[in-house]
């Protein structure tokens, strides 16, 4: 459940020139809040079971609402919301205001609104200390204008690389927890999804007393304008339970996912925070996400990173930190030679190894390398979802041969496929159905004289699905007839799946040649077939793979550059494997069952 976040009566128009603005304060917003739904808002990120315990904005026309105030003065030239704000105009000399809260709390959010109108050098905005005034946390501009914060306990500074603009209004965000070697601090400028900073640290455990805004060092010079200030404390002080069993589920040169068990609330676990650290370098946020697993699309090849992953509930408390995760991603594969992959039908190994009447399939086997324990990715029906398998990773909650084109039930478990992931990855791709009369037809068979057999929908990989099926341009260039294959001119990966007949399938009609099932005929057909139209693929340079769809252990084998003549493979695979191994080249992240199959050499 994602928290639900406390409504404020400001528009987002940041980019408004200073002084245009003339609208309510702070604290009539707050009320406001409370008993209206306001049209048009920027949502703070204080949690709705926060009670605040400061508010000014500004609209007594001083600082009467602040405990103590040196050199901040109250003014209507630079407004962001309602008749007045604050401005600290410092020349050497202090300028800020600080507000003993009512009693001390462990956590709490901090935030305003600030317009840098000028400054030469470092300037503070914010700081959070004590009830007595020790410095904790300050958040400041450093002297190249980016947003940072220093932990006041230890003396470390987080730099940012985010440099707020000066003359724009900016708001900024800051939520602090307290708890000794496992505070956190949580810096969000400008209503971002991912805090620019979220780290873990040691803040000792003495709680927050005091809010501070602005400078109070007699070196700097600046001038910035502050509105809308707000303080909040949790009514809820416990924090979730530490996420564990922070695993990887697949790693590529381009992909890390993981994923973890999921922690426990006294109210409700409102998401996760995953964080990275790349080859040493200090761990930063990169990720909330409110699921137990996510996938790291940024990582780069050959590199070492650890993640660690932290829980947040409803009232902003955070977890301890998961143990660490370290990763080294492979090398970036090169991407090589054709691959071109051919599904025959409802033959076991044993019916085809050492069979006379597929004398082509026994010697590509031996001529090539062998996979002795070669299965369905499932088996849950039959043709249908083999096919959905080694395109998308699942069976796509299909145990039938029931489909039609762009199939919705079939987009519903399966939103995109490995043809999508080739796509985006500017990969070349073909799906060759023999038999279908036009690219992407959307018919559920047709029966060919032209190749004396029908073709299937239920054997088509590509088409029953919205997001190939549902793009006409890509589905109409890519999902062909395989009169359109052309050995001469190989895409990177291509499907062929003959007719019914040449397939191997067979069919109850007689109208086709050598066609009847679990016929010797059948067999030798689909032999004669392969043995026309293989060996010009595997001299093109392609790695070919010859298989099954189902049927127990499978006939699976392949020839092509660096196999070795007679090789045997006793690893386990199934149609998942030849996903994995086509993801795997591509550097694409794993879908579903690829994730933990064992990837097929190509």
């Amino acid at each position: 459940m994602v928290a639900e976040r406390r409504v404020l009566e400001h528009t987002s128009e940041r980019d408004v020139p200073p002084g245009s603005r003339k609208r309510k304060g702070l604290a009539a917003a707050v009320a406001l809040a409370v008993s209206v739904s306001i049209f048009s808002v920027v949502t703070s990120i204080v949690p709705a079971s926060a009670s605040t315990v400061f508010a000014d904005g500004f609209e007594s026309g001083d600082l009467s609402g602040w405990t103590a105030n040196v050199g901040l003065i109250a003014q209507q030239q630079d407004v962001f919301a309602g008749a007045w704000a604050a401005r600290a105009q410092g020349d050497a000399s202090p300028a800020y205001a600080y507000e003993q809260l009512p009693s001390p709390s462990l956590s709490l959010t901090a935030e305003t609104w600030f317009n840098v109108l000028g400054r030469s050098t470092r300037v503070g905005l914010l700081r959070l200390e004590t009830a007595t005034g020790s410095n904790l946390v300050t958040l400041s501009l450093n002297m190249a204008g980016a947003l940072a914060e220093r932990n006041d306990v230890s003396g470390v500074t987080t730099t940012t690389s985010v440099a707020p603009a000066n003359g724009v209004w900016h708001h900024l965000v800051l939520r602090t927890l307290i708890n000794g070697t496992a505070s956190h601090v949580d810096v969000v400028l400008d209503d971002a999804t991912v805090p620019q900073i979220s780290n873990t640290e040691s803040l000792g455990t003495a709680p927050l007393g005091r809010l501070r805004l602005g400078d109070g060092t007699t070196s700097h010079v600046f001038d910035v304008a502050f509105d809308e200030v707000l303080a909040g404390v949790p009514d809820d002080v416990d924090p979730p339970t530490q996420p564990q069993a922070l695993t990887v589920g697949s790693v590529s040169a381009s992909a890390v996912a993981m994923t973890w068990s999921p922690s426990q609330d006294n109210t409700a676990v409102a998401g996760y925070t995953v964080y990275r650290s790349d080859s040493g370098a200090p761990s930063v946020p990169i990720a909330t996400v409110t699921t137990t697993s996510f996938n790291d699309t940024t990582v780069s090849p050959s590199t070492s990173y650890v993640y660690a992953v932290d829980a947040s509930d409803e009232s902003g408390n955070r977890s301890v930190p998961s143990a660490p995760l370290e990763v080294m991603t492979p090398p970036a594969e090169v991407a090589g030679n054709p691959v071109v992959i051919i599904f025959m039908e409802n033959k076991s190994a044993s019916e085809i190894i050492g069979n006379p009447d597929t004398p082509y399939l026994n010697a590509f086997s031996s001529e090539g390398r062998t996979f002795t324990d070669y299965r369905e990715g499932d088996s849950v029906g039959p043709s249908l979802p083999d096919y959905l398998q080694v395109a998308a990773g699942s069976s796509c909650g299909s145990t039938s041969d029931a489909v039609i084109a762009g199939d919705p039930s079939i987009g519903a478990a399966c939103p995109t496929t490995v043809w999508n992931q080739l796509t985006d990855a500017g990969q070349s791709w073909g799906v060759y159905m023999e038999a279908m009369p036009t690219p992407c037809y959307d018919g559920v068979s047709f029966g060919d004289p032209v190749t004396d057999g029908p073709y299937a929908l239920r054997h088509n990989p590509a088409t029953p699905f919205p997001s190939v099926f549902g793009d006409p341009a890509l589905c109409a260039s890519h999902v062909l007839p395989y009169s359109a294959f052309d050995p001469a001119s190989l895409p990177a990966v291509s499907f062929i799946a003959p007719n019914i007949c040449d397939d191997q399938h067979g069919s109850a009609s007689t109208q086709w040649t050598n066609c009847v099932e679990d016929s010797p005929q059948l067999l030798r057909r689909g032999d004669d077939w392969l043995a026309a139209r293989v060996p010009a693929m595997v001299a093109a340079g392609a790695t070919v793979i010859i298989t099954y769809d189902e049927s127990g252990v499978l006939y699976a084998a392949e020839q092509g550059p660096g196999v070795v003549p007679g090789s045997v493979d006793p690893t386990p695979y199934t149609h998942y494997s030849i996903l994995a191994a086509i993801e795997s080249r591509y550097g694409l992240p794993a879908l579903g069952g690829a994730e933990t199959a064992n990837v097929l050499p190509l």
